[in-house]
């Protein structure tokens, strides 16, 4: 059986969606959920609405509200904060996996409206909460790396487990990507 789906008109966009002819590639729509790429384009095949630049969509009502507003959404976990710009969750740093994130042409390397931990805390796991970077345990051998916690395109913040500094992003100085150990 052949699913149906709706036609959409100009019409059927509300004032802060703008229509987007079927097969036409346009930026990927933002979404307050954390995980949208903060660059991408997509083509569908059928026409849709799409949140107007400086919007998003919020889940699960699906309406657009203006991306400030996405940053307000509380984070699932204790010690969270919502950015802007961050680490979508497969690339986010845990005590074992300090510096070994997603390389920078990964979907999860620069999300919009990304929680991370607080300054001073890292995720246990992957399916685990912010604990203070103290309470991680030393794991083959490596204690008190270096670890970014923001992905601002123009800056980005490095936290040791005892200080931190903001430094400006020079590709060539910081090397954040995958080692042979993380391909297995």
């Amino acid at each position: 059986m052949r699913t149906l789906f709706p036609v959409i008109y100009p019409e059927n966009c509300t004032e802060l969606e703008e229509f987007v002819k079927a097969n036409e590639t346009h930026r990927c729509e933002r979404s307050c959920s954390g995980d949208t790429p903060a660059e991408c384009e997509t083509t569908r095949e059928l026409s849709y609405c799409a949140c107007k630049p400086g919007y998003a969509r919020r889940t699960p009502t699906r309406e657009c509200v203006p991306e400030e507003e996405c940053l307000k959404d509380p984070c699932p976990g204790p010690h969270e904060l919502r950015k802007h710009y961050g680490f979508g969750d497969l690339c986010r740093p845990t005590c074992k996996r300090r510096s070994r994130l997603c390389g920078e042409k990964s979907d999860y390397f620069n999300v919009t409206f990304a929680c991370e931990c607080e300054q001073g805390y890292i995720l246990k796991d992957y399916n685990s909460h912010c604990i203070p970077i103290e309470q991680c345990e030393m794991t083959d051998g490596v204690s008190g790396g270096r670890i970014a916690t923001n992905t601002d395109p123009s800056r980005v913040s490095v936290t040791t487990g005892d200080e931190s500094s903001n430094e400006p992003r020079n590709p060539e100085s910081q090397s954040i990507g995958t080692s042979e150990e993380d391909e297995e």
